[in-house]
């Protein structure tokens, strides 16, 4: 790792290809870039259906004040935070107890989504389903070609971005992927079985100064064959509507500003905007090469 100091007093520490930004006054703003859905942004259609938005609207928070800060996490980046009522949020939503509801969650929403994706396509309820939904807790729970397939699919997407930037490190990417409190979803072909898109997310809290819990997309990624079929759109709406109903205040992620593509498609496609603790207001000029984006809930 090295750090350099950019002219706003902020220390950019780079991790080949990941960073994060510590101001002076103590606030992390930074995590991971190049969270993309491949190299063209992808997924065309608008999925709602069964009170299930992509926001969440129409659902319940979970309810975690009972016991949040009963429970832990797995002890690996996803276990208890101090007090607060972002902690009792992520000890609940981290807690190895929850596995099983935010499998649940995520089946319910994806079925959502793609019946409304195939009414949106013309297609009626007997229509082939495309793609299966299925949530890992962890990297360790993914078989050892799907966690090779992960890194190779956002290398294949990624490096060259990365280069541009950043600089790529293999290893410390694939750290990124094995660290104990990502979660994944990933999208297979229905007729294959194949892996073709995934979203590694995770719950924690928004910064070190805010006591705000909120789901953070680390990764979003989709095979170039199968870009432009609604899979980002899909997989980073099963991420806003679970992390709604667990209690988050949004969602998440930082985009490069050399990834056109990516930024286009959260902005305009999917309602994003520039987060508050982004380094720079907008993908022009600038001293940063990327950007924080979210979207709140109401």
């Amino acid at each position: 790792m090295c750090s350099v100091w950019n002219g706003k007093g902020i220390e950019i520490r780079v991790c080949g290809y990941g960073v994060s930004d510590r101001w002076t006054r103590g606030r992390s703003v930074g995590r991971s870039v190049g969270r993309s859905v491949g190299r063209d942004g992808g997924g065309r259609s608008d999925a709602r259906a069964m009170g299930w938005d992509g926001t969440g609207r129409g659902a319940d928070r979970f309810d975690v004040a009972r016991e949040g800060s009963d429970v832990g996490g797995d002890g690996d980046g996803g276990g208890r935070m101090g007090g607060g009522f972002a902690s009792s949020v992520l000890d609940r939503a981290n807690a190895r107890e929850s596995a099983v509801m935010i499998e649940k969650m995520v089946a319910i929403a994806a079925r959502a989504l793609e019946a409304r994706r195939r009414e949106t396509a013309g297609g009626g309820e007997g229509t082939t389903r495309e793609c299966e939904y299925e949530y890992r807790a962890s990297a360790r729970e993914m078989e050892d070609e799907d966690r090779e397939w992960c890194f190779d699919v956002t290398k294949g997407n990624m490096m060259e971005v990365y280069e541009r930037t950043w600089g790529w490190d293999a290893t410390e990417k694939r750290r990124e992927l094995n660290n104990g409190a990502a979660r994944f979803v990933l999208a297979r072909d229905a007729k294959t079985r194949a892996p073709v898109a995934f979203v590694h997310f995770r719950f924690e809290k928004e910064d070190e100064d805010v006591d705000a819990p909120v789901g953070y997309v680390y990764e979003l990624q989709c095979e170039p064959t199968h870009q432009r079929r609604a899979l980002g759109e899909t997989l980073v709406k099963i991420v806003e509507t679970v992390s709604k109903r667990l209690g988050m205040d949004a969602v998440v992620l930082t985009v490069l500003k050399e990834n056109v593509g990516a930024y286009k498609f959260y902005t305009e496609k999917m309602g994003y905007g520039v987060d508050a603790l982004s380094p720079d207001d907008g993908p022009e000029g600038g001293s940063s090469h990327y950007l924080i984006l979210s979207k709140r809930f109401e």
